[in-house]
This record gives C-alpha cells, structure tokens and sequence, in this order.
C-alpha cells in the first residue's frame, strides 16, 4: 500500500546536456563522495546511461572536504566534462570543485539545481513544486474513491526544468547553447529574486 511520487534524479538527461554543451565529449569525469551509497546509485545509472550514449568515464572520488580539490585537479587533461550525482560531500564543495574546472574549461554538470547556483554549468533537473502538485493530484484521487492506493503505480515527473549559470560559463568563455539558454532560466537571476 505504498505510491505517491518520485524524485530521482534524470541522470540520463543530465549526461545528455553535457553532451549537448560538449559536442567533442568522449569522456566523462565522475565526481563524488566515495562514502555516499545514494552517491554510488547514481554513479551506477550514470555509467549505464554513458554506455547507451557511447561516452567513456573515469572515475574520481574523495572520503572528504580536504580532497575534494586535490581530486578535482586529477580530472584535467583526462576529461572533457564532469558530471556530479546529488551528493552532499560535492555539494558543499562547489566553490573548490569549480574553482579548477573553470580555469581548466571544465563543463559542470551537477545532479542539483541548487549546486549550479554554486558554480555549476547547468543542468536539468525536478520541480519540486511541480512534484508536489503531482503528489495531490493523485492524493485527490484516494480521497475521492477513484483509487486506491496499493493499485497505483508510482509516477516519475516528465516535465524536467533546465538551469544554468551564466556567470560560470563565461569565465570558460563558453557560449551555452540556445536549447538550454531559451529552454532554461539562469539560476543566478533564480536564486537572487528568490532572496528578495
């Protein structure tokens, strides 16, 4: 008797805007907390999606904030862009990870919006407002009797929202491409007018 909603994170869709913003991309850097088992999850539906895309991985982790530039720095000249998974070691690092991918023209591309606000390039990702509008509508459907709980299949979103970081991409001197520019908004101007 359990349904409701998911919030899994779209990696295949994610993998696949660094494809769009790397159009040479053949490898992809793996970043993230050898620690976090959610980490390693996602790692996992990463590779799978970098196999049906055809782009190679390397894996890099750390245990802790002290490696996490270290680590970072280990990426360059084997990568062409970096995925991060939600992960809360990376997240809390953005400012260390970004500060070398950025000199290194490194593309970001993280599992959370909130971490392209820290420095990310972009991303896609859940709204969870959305999520929960999806959530009540299918409580409204219990609580009318049109059905039940255990006879309904948990729903994924499928309307994903883009986010990008204008300020990271121009200091690589990246012009993002208009199918994330007019599909997404920049999380700068989200974060600021939410602060307001």
């Amino acid at each position: 008797n359990v349904s409701g909603t998911s919030d899994k994170t779209p990696v295949k869709e994610q993998l696949e805007m660094l494809k769009t913003l790397v159009p040479e991309l053949e490898t992809v850097g793996f970043l993230y907390s050898s620690s976090e088992t959610n980490s390693k999850l996602q790692i996992e539906w990463a590779k799978a999606a970098c196999d049906e895309l055809g782009l190679k991985y390397k894996d890099f982790t750390a245990s802790n904030s002290n490696e996490v530039q270290q680590v970072t720095q280990s990426m360059v000249g084997k990568v062409q862009g970096v995925y991060i998974p939600t992960d809360n070691l990376m997240a809390s690092n953005m400012k260390n990870v970004t500060a070398v991918t950025s000199a290194n023209k490194l593309p970001v591309v993280p599992g959370a919006i909130g971490m392209v606000t820290d420095g990310g390039t972009c991303t896609v990702g859940l709204n969870y407002e959305k999520l929960g509008y999806q959530t009540g509508q299918m409580a409204i459907k219990v609580l009318k009797g049109e059905a039940k709980v255990g006879d309904m299949p948990i729903e994924y979103q499928d309307q994903l929202d883009v986010y990008y970081n204008s300020e990271a991409a121009a200091k690589m001197g990246m012009v993002l491409p208009d199918s994330i520019t007019k599909n997404g908004q920049d999380a700068l101007a989200s974060a600021a007018s939410s602060q307001k």
